[in-house]
């Protein structure tokens, strides 16, 4: 829509590195692993809290407008296990 998204540093790295695996799954291990490696509690909510929160900060810039917001949940899609 041409706008712009106002994203954390870590949300930018976690699109950044999803972009580059487009269309393939990105394994929790592997993103714990690359964005908080020396961090001792590292672990997967980080991952769905930083997904969520660029969800949202997406639609809101968006205006939430319903016609989008399904298209904002398949930008990033989890999949169990």
């Amino acid at each position: 829509m041409g706008k712009e998204v106002i994203l954390t540093t870590k949300g930018f790295s976690l699109i950044y590195l999803l972009t580059q695996r487009r269309g393939q799954l990105a394994n929790y291990e592997n993103i714990l692993k690359k964005f908080w490696k020396d961090e001792d509690d590292a672990i997967y909510t980080r991952i769905n809290y930083h997904i969520c929160k660029i969800r949202k900060d997406i639609s809101k810039d968006i205006n939430n407008k319903s016609r989008y917001i399904k298209k904002i949940g398949d930008i990033f899609k989890t999949a169990p296990r």
